[in-house]
């Protein structure tokens, strides 16, 4: 864990998985709820690239930020529209 100069603190969970005999070690943020749910030496399912293990999460980390996923589909809307508007005169 990590307290940044505002007091929030960020949570932090390291751990390894191997891949053709390659180990991968990764540190992740996680929120304060996950953190707590995992032991010391626990498991964890992870999720990686087949071909680039170097990328990789804890399995149910990645989910869609639905804010960005909104945003992007307003302003791409609206740009197809002033597109549309162009493209009419």
């Amino acid at each position: 864990m990590s307290t940044d100069s505002d007091g929030n603190d960020t949570y932090f969970v390291t751990y390894a998985f191997t891949v053709r005999d390659r180990q991968y070690v990764h540190e992740q943020s996680v929120s304060a709820e996950r953190y707590n749910r995992y032991e010391k030496g626990g498991r964890v399912t992870v999720l990686d690239l087949p071909y680039n293990p170097d990328v990789a999460k804890i399995e149910g980390t990645n989910a869609l930020p639905w804010p960005l996923f909104i945003f992007s589909a307003v302003w791409l809307s609206f740009s197809f529209f002033f597109i549309w508007l162009i493209r009419r005169q």
